[in-house]
């Protein structure tokens, strides 16, 4: 998977040997990607939720995500959304990684299941970041190997 400052996330089952990767931006994290693929999981191929282990990859840090009131908005459903916005003046400070983590959380998985990775592709700069680098930002490539 490519990805820039959106989150990767990796859903893992070590027992049927099956894993979904995902691309999460703040679109994805409202429409509940994660939850989704979780429901996939369990449907097509009799996952369980309590066997899945989960890796939130590098993405841009919450100091480095500024989003307006749209966003913020946006996430009107989440009941735990002040875990992952923080108020930056008229803006707010988005963390992608809490608030996919509080996303996972919300859908039955424990806080052991979920590693999370506070790698900043923003501060990094072995990281590509598309805020960071403008409209001719890199790529990052996450390879998953089962």
């Amino acid at each position: 998977m490519k990805f820039a400052d959106c989150t990767p996330i990796v859903l893992f089952d070590p027992v049927k040997k099956v894993q979904a990767v995902l691309h999460s931006g703040w679109r994805g994290t409202v429409q509940e990607i994660a939850a989704h693929a979780l429901e996939w999981l369990e449907s097509d191929f009799k996952c369980r939720r309590e066997d899945l282990v989960v890796y939130l990859g590098p993405s841009i840090d919450q100091m480095n995500y500024e989003v307006g009131i749209g966003v913020y908005e946006a996430f009107g459903d989440f009941a735990e959304r002040d875990q992952f916005f923080k108020p930056h003046g008229e803006k707010f400070l988005l963390s992608m990684s809490d608030a996919n983590l509080v996303l996972l959380l919300a859908h039955g998985l424990r806080r052991e299941q979920i590693e999370v990775s506070r790698e900043s592709a923003f501060e990094n700069p072995a990281l590509h970041s598309a805020k960071r680098e403008g409209a001719d930002y890199g790529l990052n490539a996450l390879i998953t190997i089962v």
